[in-house]
């Protein structure tokens, strides 16, 4: 089993965050075709969403996660 702190996982929820501004901030680009804009919001959608999952857990004071 692999254990992770409440430290860990909030520094895991920011660089979540993060990933996912640089994505949208890519998207709004004026140099990025259609594509890339739907595939880096896809991203970022994708990243706010795993981290808001973690932020719920850590918040709810929850003591394992499950990986399915």
């Amino acid at each position: 089993m692999i254990k992770l702190t409440t430290t860990e996982i909030a520094w895991i929820i920011g660089e979540l965050g993060r990933s996912a501004a640089i994505n949208t901030n890519a998207a709004a680009s004026p140099e990025a075709s259609a594509f890339e804009k739907e595939l880096l919001n896809l991203k970022a959608e994708n990243l706010t969403s795993t981290s808001d999952k973690l932020q719920k857990a850590l918040s709810n004071g929850d003591r394992r996660i499950a990986i399915i």
